[in-house]
């Protein structure tokens, strides 16, 4: 079948067309390089060129890429024309392809996509990404623009942490070496993405290795390469095991070629395999018992500390392999199973199966929830209040009552102090003193959702941005007419209702040019000119140029302490965000104080706003920042004046908060870094 040719959108005059079979020369400029984003407009094409992670456009019929940024092309290794030749499934390994087209087939124009995928680099290796896509019009062609996020570093600490459970735990439950080796090599194969993996066992003599059990995945075609192993004995420094066994070190095998002396060359170049793990398994002596290999089609980026785990582990095997007995096993697994748990990075509980008492925790996790020890054990899960709801319980007890694991859920959890944190949990059943509990493995994964969530807002904002823009460039014309027209006809009026009639007209004009300046403001709020400004002078002048909103019987507070507080800040800027607070406060207040405080706080600047007025609802606030809301009457805002605000703040690298409750007035806090601008 002939391979599909991507479409060829019409392109804009005095522009390169990029032409699959003709890719065109790079033009000097930023601009040249996307030439085709520039119907998105400046502000878009710029978020997508300068964006640190890779972005790209493909086209949803015949999944050629149309567009890549810089970030792409510096993290995959293709040249811009290498991607413009491919389609998204060149950057996927063959077993993800299915999935990958499923999942296209099921998408539709208003849905987002975010998924885990693998994807390959120029040179081969694979690297784990999180995607995230929306569906665009691009150039009058459905088209989905993608974000990767590379999670290769979080996949890889994953992976080992699993590894390492699974092993451990084959370990823990085997009665003996023979049981365990093939659970051993499926759990690292399936745990670490590996396709094949074999035992090598040291004979009684200790002159050869032979070759003495495998294991491989699915649909892996072993045959040939397993009877080729078991009819050869292997002595020390020969081939893969052989090499292994001379070091005593465990070696990633990037290339699997004649110079190490491979004895199995032709049947792992039929198989096409291309990258290896060996590891010695070794006794209390330090003797090698054994040597365990494992092979891959797929190529993956080294992961340094990856063979040193192995290493580990092939301790504990050898450990396990020279045990006399198996309550010895069960005792010395028991011992490293308590140093993992109470060592482990991530904080960690372990409960009895029912959920019913927290039986221990580890040192991470009370530093990470502010307890301690002794107010958590014994208690129960409904008295302790971390899982947030506590209904949630039922999603994890549930699989483990079936003998299932736990892997990933996200969830609530809540601190002592009351701080609510995002947290993805890994539960499995494990038995300790003959008595079945569970273990649950916590990673924090707040900042990073949060960090998600803030690329999203400015995604949007920035979205909204573009729309606000053109509308107000739109208007403005027919505007200025308005204004032409009024001061040409009330030259030529003498009639007194007339021309008060004329008045107002213009007087609304007015009204609605200043709701256009507003929305430009908003466009540019994020552009800023930084120079170290005293902020106790701006909140001078901010409450001043304010004072004009302020209703009689409302009075004004300023306590901007006694030592100045400079920040690296735009002053206009910065400016314009306490004029909108203070001013905000006045019209919330008729009766009492609007105060206004300065105080440096460790490395911030903290300055706060409060008003007496009548607060507002939960559902307002969850709102309030957000692009025209407002809780002002019709007329008297479009409600950009805190979207504006908090736009600034977060450019400056500052955090904006609010406390507020029906009936109780109001409270913003601006949070700002001090020290001097960027050289």
């Amino acid at each position: 079948m002939a391979k599909a040719r991507r479409p060829q959108p019409s392109m804009p005059r005095n522009e390169p067309d990029e032409r699959r079979d003709d890719p065109p020369s790079p033009e000097p400029g930023e601009a040249a390089r996307y030439p085709r984003v520039r119907f998105i407009g400046e502000t878009y094409r710029l978020l997508f060129e300068k964006n640190p992670l890779p972005m790209w456009v493909y086209d949803v019929k015949s999944l050629y890429f149309l567009a890549v940024n810089d970030a792409a092309v510096e993290r995959y290794g293709y040249s811009r024309n290498e991607f413009l030749r491919m389609t998204i499934k060149d950057i996927r390994p063959p077993s993800e392809v299915p999935r990958l087209t499923r999942e296209i087939e099921s998408l539709d124009s208003s849905t987002e996509s975010i998924g885990i995928w693998r994807h390959i680099k120029r040179d081969g290796t694979l690297i784990d990404v999180e995607v995230r896509g929306n569906e665009i019009d691009f150039d009058g062609h459905r088209a989905r623009l993608i974000l990767a996020l590379d999670i290769t570093e979080r996949a890889r600490a994953e992976r080992r942490l699993r590894t390492e459970y699974a092993v451990t735990r084959v370990l823990e439950g085997s009665a003996s070496f023979r049981e365990a080796v093939p659970r051993i090599l499926r759990a690292v194969c399936e745990e670490a993405d590996w396709e094949y993996g074999e035992l090598w066992r040291c004979l009684p003599d200790g002159d050869v290795l032979r070759w003495e059990g495998a294991w491989h995945v699915e649909g892996f075609p072993s045959r040939e390469f397993e009877n080729a192993g078991q009819a050869i004995a292997v002595r020390r420094g020969v081939g893969i095991p052989g090499t292994t066994w001379a070091t005593g070190r465990p070696e990633w095998l990037d290339e699997l070629t004649p110079a190490r002396h491979f004895q199995r060359t032709r049947a792992a170049e039929a198989l096409g395999l291309r990258q290896g793990l060996s590891f010695p398994i070794t006794g209390h002596s330090g003797r090698v018992l054994g040597i365990m290999v494992f092979f891959s089609r797929a190529s993956h980026e080294p992961d340094p500390t990856f063979p040193d785990l192995m290493a580990d582990l092939g301790v504990r095997m050898g450990q396990f392999l020279e045990a006399e007995h198996a309550d010895d096993v069960r005792r010395q697994l028991a011992e490293r199973f308590s140093k993992a748990f109470y060592l482990n990075p991530l904080p960690a509980i372990i409960s009895r199966l029912d959920g019913s008492r927290l039986i221990d925790v580890n040192e991470s996790f009370v530093r990470a929830f502010g307890y301690r020890r002794e107010e958590l054990i014994g208690k129960t899960a409904a008295e302790v209040n971390i899982l947030q709801p506590i209904e949630n319980r039922a999603a994890i007890l549930e699989p483990l009552s079936r003998g299932e694991g736990v892997r990933g859920i996200e969830t609530v959890l809540r601190t002592k102090g009351g701080e609510l944190r995002q947290g993805r949990l890994w539960s499995e059943r494990v038995d300790l003193a003959s008595e079945p509990t569970i273990l649950t493995i916590i990673e924090d994964v707040t900042d990073y959702r949060r960090a998600e969530a803030r690329l999203i807002e400015s995604e949007r904002l920035a979205s909204i941005g573009r729309t606000a823009a053109f509308v107000a460039h739109e208007l403005n014309t027919p505007l200025t007419n308005i204004a032409l027209l009024t001061a040409n006809l009330r030259g030529q009026i003498t009639d007194p209702a007339l021309r008060d009639r004329l008045d107002r007209i213009d007087a609304q004009r007015r009204v609605a040019g200043k709701i256009i300046e507003g929305v430009l403001s908003f466009t540019r709020s994020a552009d800023l000119k930084k120079e170290t400004t005293d902020l106790g002078v701006l909140l001078r002048i901010a409450a001043e140029q304010a004072a004009a909103f302020r209703r009689e019987g409302v009075s004004l507070a300023l306590d901007l302490g006694d030592a100045s507080v400079s920040a690296s800040v735009d002053p206009l800027k910065m400016s314009q965000v306490f004029v909108n607070l203070i001013k905000n406060a006045f019209q919330a207040t008729e009766q009492g104080t609007v105060t206004v405080s300065l105080r440096p706080e460790a490395a911030t600047a903290v300055v706060r706003v409060r008003d007496t007025g009548k607060g507002m609802s939960p559902e307002e606030r969850d709102q309030i920042f957000k692009p025209f809301f407002t809780t002002k009457a019709r007329g008297e805002g479009v409600g950009l004046g805190l979207t504006f605000t908090k736009t600034v703040v977060d450019a400056h690298g500052g955090q904006i908060e609010l406390e507020t409750e029906p009936g109780k007035g109001a409270v913003f806090t601006l949070r700002l870094p001090l020290g001097s601008p960027a050289a």
